[in-house]
């Protein structure tokens, strides 16, 4: 059974996920990648979501300073032909090593969690170790005959797939800059 990278998000983001009973699993993700280029080079790039992740199709500042805790923007997210809303929030920032955000849904319960970003330097450049930590809900009328873990199979494959492209273009970026 053929399914776009995007089907988790366009099941997870339907309108009727509003109005189901929801079934939630745990994604836990980590992508990793090194970049020849220094941490200071990876950071700036880093910061420039709508340039590394081509999924993007708004970014609003709602509140603190950018690249500060306390930042907190909105984030339209293409998903196929729809587009999705996630709030993210800065926790924790030490520019040019990490950055801890907490993302959410629009709606609060299609997914939410953490995302962390840590850089460390090494000979060859920098290794650039993303781990996403979400709880994520799917409505049970539309598991269509699949079971939970499945479903969230799925998730992960689609979600670390995502994960993997956009940093190879924010190495791209990084390397070529």
């Amino acid at each position: 059974m053929a399914r776009s990278v995007f089907w988790f998000e366009e099941v997870v983001m339907s309108a009727a996920c509003k109005e189901a009973a929801y079934r939630e699993f745990d994604l836990v993700i980590r992508s990793e990648i090194t970049i020849a280029a220094s941490a200071t080079t990876v950071w700036a790039q880093l910061s420039r979501l709508e340039q590394w992740k081509d999924s993007i199709h708004s970014l609003e500042h709602i509140a603190g300073t950018p690249g500060q805790t306390g930042d907190v923007v909105r984030i339209g997210q293409r998903r196929g032909e729809r587009v999705v809303y996630v709030t993210q929030e800065t926790l924790a920032v030490q520019p040019g090593r990490c950055k801890v955000e907490y993302l959410q849904t629009e709606d609060g319960l299609a997914a939410r969690g953490y995302v962390v970003y840590s850089l460390y330097a090494q000979a060859s450049g920098t290794l650039v170790v993303c781990d996403l930590l979400l709880r994520a809900a799917v409505p049970a009328e539309q598991l269509a005959g699949n079971s939970l873990e499945q479903i969230s199979d799925m998730a992960k494959t689609s979600t670390r797939e995502k994960l993997d492209s956009d940093h190879l273009v924010l190495k791209i970026l990084s390397e070529n800059g």
